[in-house]
């Protein structure tokens, strides 16, 4: 029990974190920027409407465990972009004009996510069956009994998303 409050206490963490990285992160996009010129507290409020209706309609749709995961995997997409753009900067020697970062970390998530979700939904079964003319003695027998019957073939294990 103690090993399930440690991931939903680090999940939990990590999350809020990563919210407030993104809502960072939400504020450097050009409509934002340009309202945090006029008063920094209207930029927050806006990117954070932004990403709490996107993050409501994933809520809504989804569940709250699958929108906390689309969460935690476009801040993951921000750092990367953000690594290698502070790489491109340091190559540069300045700084774009141009918020490219954040384009890319989401444009780089939406087609991550978008295919995730593909082959969630449209698996494939693939029957194999092996025929030889070699003794291949207990060990493939049993592995195959142990491993393969149990994994592969019993339909009541499986669920339907």
């Amino acid at each position: 029990m103690a090993k399930w409050g440690l991931i939903f206490g680090g999940v939990s963490v990590a999350a809020v974190l990563s919210a407030v990285y993104l809502l960072f992160c939400i504020r450097r996009f050009g409509v934002f920027r340009k309202l945090s010129e006029k008063k920094r507290w209207l930029g927050i409020a806006a990117a954070a409407a932004a990403a709490g209706a996107v993050f409501g309609v994933l809520y809504l749709t989804m569940s709250i465990v699958n929108a906390v995961i689309v969460l935690l995997h476009v801040v993951l997409f921000f750092l990367i972009s953000g690594l290698i753009f502070r790489i491109v900067k340091r190559v540069r020697g300045k700084d774009l004009k141009f918020y490219w970062q954040g384009w890319l970390a989401l444009s780089v998530s939406a087609v991550y996510l978008g295919i995730g979700w593909f082959l969630c939904h449209h698996v494939w079964q693939t029957d194999y069956s092996i025929r030889t003319e070699k003794n291949i003695g207990r060990w493939l027998k049993r592995y195959q009994d142990d491993f393969f019957e149990d994994v592969m073939l019993k339909k009541e294990d499986c669920f339907d998303l």
